[in-house]
């Protein structure tokens, strides 16, 4: 029985005192500080008048390639192992665009115009550049005009590309990183 009165006083007090927090809280976010301004948020976009709009996830995308062995490569113009990647375009209208193509721009390999350059910088890979090619296994020639175009259907369109590592002179081990841009082209 003692335990239950207890319990009760306990309760007792709890609720007497919730009133005098409450009108405490009050007072105190009356009284708070005006907010600081806390710096800027630039957001990028475009509006386009073409076919399709690039999905969002399609436009600042990193495909890891992962380690390559030099001797994956059987001499200069050889190719290593491919790596699957995609562009997605979306809110495509086919009375606007029935087709589409990507151009890849970027710098081009010293020894090899039709593969993008390895990234130049201290530690980086020689010898190496890294190759597009397209779903009928084009290559895709850096800063041309596409080769091949896919036929659009309203909607949402997966564009899908290989990329491989080429050998392009006498290999030394580094980064192999590659920067492209790209350009979906509606002819």
């Amino acid at each position: 029985m003692m335990l239950r009165f207890k319990d009760l006083k306990m309760t007792y007090q709890a609720y007497t005192w919730q009133p005098f927090l409450i009108v405490g809280l009050l007072l105190m976010t009356r009284f708070a500080p005006a907010a600081e301004t806390g710096g800027q948020i630039h957001f990028g976009g475009s509006a386009v008048n073409s076919g399709c709009a690039v999905d969002a996830r399609s436009t600042d995308q990193t495909i890891n390639m992962g380690q390559v062995r030099k001797d994956a490569f059987n001499g200069v113009g050889s190719w290593a192992d491919p790596i699957g990647f995609t562009l997605t375009i979306t809110d495509c209208d086919s009375t606007v665009s029935q087709s589409a193509g990507v151009a890849f721009q970027g710098g081009t390999d010293s020894h090899d115009p039709m593969v993008l350059a390895v990234t130049d910088g201290p530690g980086s890979a020689i010898g190496v550049g890294l190759g597009i090619y397209d779903e009928q296994t084009n290559l895709v020639v850096p800063n041309s005009a596409p080769r091949s175009y896919k036929t659009l259907i309203d909607g949402e369109n997966v564009l899908h590309f290989l990329a491989k590592y080429r050998a392009t002179a006498r290999i030394v081990a580094g980064d192999a990183s590659v920067v492209a841009n790209f350009i979906v082209i509606y002819p």
